[in-house]
């Protein structure tokens, strides 16, 4: 049993995921209707790194301290030969020794192997739970000929261990390739196909899928003609899109829920020669239904890269060059593609210690960088980790970042708004925190890209934007830290530096006027939802749905049918057992602008709820407008006796305070530079009026957050 519970006010249609020990699965609602449902394998990290943080975690022996201190020693072996690989004084390097060379190579193939052997799986599937409540899941054994049961991925792989398809984590038998089939091999090779192999990936879901320069046309994209710059075939594979969307695959498994309606779906393509990701596209539906319509495309490339110095410490970031692109000499980069209806994976060990998974959703607006980061070498230098994103974008080196997770400021390379700045520092000088997100843009585009954590962010470089994800330092900086930045973690007796797991999610959008609220695209695809992209899918990432098992029989569950409530929303006027349907009135949802940020109970008949209005005046045309929320709606399973509002900090009662000060500050004017002495405006606040104790309608400003005490009937 899976119990799914979302903490936010507004109904979720999301993709959940979680470990599971077999692909044959079957997943139904509370109803026992199946779900569409997909089985892929984990290939972020490695089976020993995954159980030794389990270890770590659970406080358990784990893999065991031999296994522990081996990976460690093998690592700080790999990073002793990286010292080794020094410059010389002519510019030149030298090469690895045969001998070394053939020691990385069984040591990769060891561990590929290894990895098969003990390969984790994951299930996923898109949950609907409706807005501050849970739904119920239930995931029980399948065989092959139970309709409706999980779809086994589609993986290929450049590796010795995965160069046929292969289901993941099914055993099948392997027959001796023929000799058509070595022919084929034997030609990818010579045209410079990874790992030799020339096939379509997937079963051909994707066809000859072409990337339009954003042309825009009605045109299906499934003929394979035109011969697009980003045609799939030996090196270049697309994911995401409409297309894999609503596909079946073994098991008969229905695609991805559509519950996005009509809009504009993110296509991602990859080089499978270890270059990563390529290119972004905005694609719908075509008119027929058999194709896609392009609607903004543009090359895109995310690297890791590292600064590599000599100076800083935990407090100050010091770069003294330029970051380069990371990479090991000698190692073979392993490349992993999987394929599913829910989720699509392109997964890249870029050396032992970083692995990239890119995953991409059919039919949804958004992807995914997940990293692996560390153990990082421990000898020479300082190594500072980043994820730098590349676009076409005019950006005139400016970007924007949150500063607290709800204003969005301007950031403008060695510029300040309050003082003229001498630049001692041109790249750490121009880092800046962020706890949600940054963007770039200019007339055209949007890249937007969010944070599951507080990180540095910068734009160097027009088109550019980097996010910092790890640092492993020798020097100090003298800030009263004494000792170097090096964290590690211990388990059973043998410590080890950190490594550091994480996600960036991104997105691609066509620049407007907010004034104009984003135009619409063909077919009345929306385009221009940059400012509603970061708002929702922040919340989305702040709030993640939060997710309960339980182990029960079928006799179990049958029994309790008629008991328990496999639905809930606290916006239901009564709880029953049947689903609930978002669009009806029986679940309420507050407006997509507004966010319920904390909902605390003092007593069984009293609770503190904070209202906040997500959007600054004048981001958008419709959404920075003034927002309502019916509490008694709102709190539909129960009565509402009393409700009174409070300061933010809920310790004085509003009726009470004094009137808050309007304060004059000094902006900025419309090229970005300081205003003069005379340009001040107004700042006091839009704010809502008293809530009305006949209606309980409350009405919010933008950017307004009111708090409110509200006493419930007793039940």
């Amino acid at each position: 049993v899976v119990v799914a519970i979302n903490p936010l006010a507004w109904p979720r249609s999301e993709v959940i995921r979680f470990p599971v020990s077999s692909p044959n699965l079957l997943v139904t609602d509370a109803s026992g209707s199946p779900i569409p449902s997909q089985v892929l394998r984990e290939t972020l990290l490695s089976p020993t790194t995954r159980a030794t943080y389990i270890a770590a975690y659970t406080g358990t022996g784990g893999t065991g301290g031999e296994e522990v201190g081996e990976e460690a020693g093998e690592e700080g072996e790999e990073a002793g030969e990286e010292g080794e690989w020094k410059e010389l004084e002519d510019g030149q390097w030298p090469q690895p020794s045969q001998q070394r060379k053939r020691k990385h190579r069984k040591r990769q193939e060891q561990e590929q192997k290894e990895e098969e052997q003990q390969a984790v799986l994951s299930l996923v599937f898109r949950a609907e739970v409706p807005p501050l409540g849970y739904a119920t899941f239930f995931v029980s054994p399948a065989t092959q000929d139970t309709p409706g049961r999980a779809h086994v991925s589609e993986a290929w792989s450049n590796t010795a261990a995965g160069t046929t398809a292969a289901r993941s984590g099914a055993a099948t038998a392997q027959k001796k390739p023929s000799k058509a089939e070595r022919g084929r091999k034997a030609r990818g090779r010579r045209m410079g196909g990874s790992g030799g192999v020339e096939r379509e990936m997937g079963g051909g879901d994707t066809g000859g899928r072409q990337l339009q320069g954003g042309g825009g046309t009605e045109e299906d994209k499934t003929g394979g003609g035109g011969g697009g710059s980003g045609q799939e075939g030996v090196d270049t594979v697309v994911l995401g899109g409409w297309q894999g969307a609503g596909a079946s695959g073994g098991g008969g498994a229905a695609g991805a829920s559509r519950d996005s309606g009509k809009q504009a779906a993110l296509r991602v393509s990859f080089s499978k020669s270890a270059l990563g990701m390529q290119r972004m596209e905005l694609v719908s539906p075509s008119a027929s239904g058999s194709g896609e319509i392009s609607h903004m495309s543009m090359p895109v490339n995310a690297t890791m890269m590292e600064y590599a110095s000599y100076s800083g410490g935990a407090y100050i970031f010091e770069a003294s060059q330029p970051a380069e692109p990371i990479t090991k000499r000698g190692f073979q980069v392993p490349i992993h593609i999987q394929r599913g209806p829910i989720v699509e994976e392109f997964t890249r060990k870029v050396t032992p210690w970083i692995s990239e998974v890119f995953r991409v959703y059919p039919g949804q607006d958004y992807a995914e960088l997940h990293y692996s980061v560390g153990p990082l070498p421990a000898k020479g230098r300082n190594h500072e980790v980043m994820a730098r994103f590349t676009a076409p974008i005019n950006s005139s080196r400016t970007f924007y970042s949150d500063s607290n997770g709800r204003s969005y400021i301007k950031r403008v390379v060695d510029y300040r708004l309050d003082w003229k700045l001498q630049v001692s520092d041109p790249i750490g000088g121009n880092y800046y925190p962020l706890t949600v997100g940054a963007f770039i843009k200019d007339k055209a585009a949007q890249l937007s890209v969010l944070v599951d954590r507080a990180a540095g962010a910068a734009s160097l470089a027009a088109g550019q934007l980097e996010v910092m994800l790890h640092r492993a330092l020798q020097s100090l900086d003298g800030k009263g830290v004494g000792e170097p930045l090096q964290e590690s973690i211990t388990v059973e007796g043998k410590t080890r530096p950190l490594t550091v797991v994480g996600a960036l999610r991104f997105g691609l959008h066509a620049t407007t006027d907010p004034k104009e609220g984003g135009k619409q695209g063909k077919e009345g695809v929306g385009l221009g939802r940059g400012s509603e992209w970061r708002r929702q899918h922040a919340q989305r990432l702040i709030s993640p749905l939060q997710l309960a098992f339980a182990l029960q029989t079928q006799e179990s569950i049958k029994a309790a049918q008629g008991s328990y409530t496999w639905h809930y929303s606290l916006s239901q006027p009564s709880s029953t057992s049947r689903p609930t349907n978002p669009d009806s009135a029986f679940s309420y949802a507050v407006p997509l602008n507004v966010a319920v940020i904390s909902l605390q109970e003092l007593s069984p008949s009293e609770v503190v709820v904070r209202l906040a209005h997500l959007y600054e005046p004048g981001e958008h045309a419709a959404l920075s407008r003034p927002a309502h929320v019916d509490l008694r709606r709102l709190f539909a399973a129960r009565k509402i006796q009393e409700v009174a509002e409070l300061s933010l900090m809920a310790n004085q009662r509003r009726a009470e305070m004094r009137q808050p000060l309007s304060w004059q500050v000094q902006v900025e004017d419309e090229v970005g530079r300081e205003g003069d002495s005379n340009n001040f405006k107004d700042t006091a606040s839009t704010q809502g009026p008293f809530v009305d104790p006949a209606t309980l309608v409350v009405e919010l400003g933008p950017a307004e957050i009111r708090t409110f005490s509200i006493r419930l009937q007793a039940t």
